[in-house]
């Protein structure tokens, strides 16, 4: 499992985070060695935003960070 966490942290008081966004992403042991299904669950304050499956990701061609943006591409359109 990934976990993502995103913080706002204020100029005013760097030492004093807010997290403000986040989220899970899992495999969900249905693929192969090359290709990995997904689920999601991405949250903005501490509720869900978005949450779904991303099937056939290419894990042994693209990294963490492909992932990640795939899942995020496939939300904003």
């Amino acid at each position: 499992m990934l976990k993502i966490t995103i913080e706002l942290i204020p100029f005013s008081d760097p030492e004093n985070p807010v997290i403000i966004g986040g989220g899970v992403i899992w495999n969900d042991g249905t693929g192969t060695e090359n290709i990995g299904n997904y689920h999601y669950v991405l949250r903005k304050d501490k509720r869900v935003w978005k949450k779904g499956r991303l099937p056939g990701f290419p894990r042994t061609k693209k990294n963490v960070w492909h992932l990640l943006y795939s899942i995020l591409d496939k939300n904003v359109k």
